[in-house]
């Protein structure tokens, strides 16, 4: 299964502005997604804690009338990395508490914004 961003969508791609993800270890499935993908095309910096590793989506199979099990289908394959985030988490590019992660970034977009006057 390969996922792509749709054609349609308008507007320019304005690579010049910082851009930070927020994580946790509560970060999970599509929000890991989003992360790494913007991390493998260097288009953000991921602040935070390392996510929960969750990158096979699942459905639920049942077993009979009182049971089921969450089966995964599909791996998430960057293709920049060749892998996935699949039980070891995304690693963030600047390692903090999720306390901290908000005050971190919005010094490290304050230093930025300040290199480029």
């Amino acid at each position: 299964m390969d996922i792509w961003s749709d054609e349609s969508v308008q507007g320019r791609i304005a690579d010049s502005v910082p851009v930070f993800v927020l994580t946790s270890r509560r970060t999970f499935s599509a929000g890991e997604a989003f992360a790494y993908q913007l991390q493998m095309l260097k288009r953000a910096t991921i602040v935070g804690e390392v996510t929960g590793g969750g990158a096979r989506p699942s459905r639920p199979r049942r077993l009979d009338d009182h049971f089921a099990i969450n089966v995964p289908y599909a791996r998430m394959i960057n293709p920049v990395s060749g892998t996935d985030w699949e039980g070891v988490g995304v690693q963030p590019d600047v390692r903090v508490s999720e306390g901290d992660a908000l005050d971190t970034a919005r010094r490290l977009a304050a230093a930025r914004l300040a290199q480029r006057r």
